[in-house]
């Protein structure tokens, strides 16, 4: 596995029902994963606990002054921002390459 590769799971809301990370590590992925949090999530000290130095924090403000997400009602429950978050916090922690998941992707892909 290369060490400039890591996987990016975003997360929100549900520090104890995540599927995506097991699921990975059952079917034989090796690699780095990290966990994509923003600031306002409630739950945020569940993944603290559970993650530690894996989870990745943003600012849904910081990184909302910077896009247009076409919509002007303020509501912030999007994946857009915690995708677009990604690309900086990858350069932090030394990746180049890397691939977006959510937290609950594989739940309907992998039965058994």
């Amino acid at each position: 596995m290369r060490s400039d590769f890591a996987i990016f799971i975003m997360v929100h809301g549900k520090p104890d029902r995540m599927f995506t990370a097991p699921t990975l590590r059952k079917c034989g992925y090796t690699g780095k994963i990290y966990f994509v949090a923003d600031d306002l999530d409630e739950t945020l000290g569940g993944y603290r606990s559970k993650y530690g130095d894996d989870l990745l924090v943003f600012s849904k403000d910081d990184i909302g002054r910077g896009l247009d997400a076409e919509d002007n009602s303020k509501d912030y429950r999007s994946t857009l921002y915690a995708a677009n978050a990604i690309f900086e916090l990858a350069k932090g922690v030394g990746i180049k390459y890397f691939m977006i998941m959510c937290d609950d992707y594989t739940r309907f892909i992998v039965t058994g």
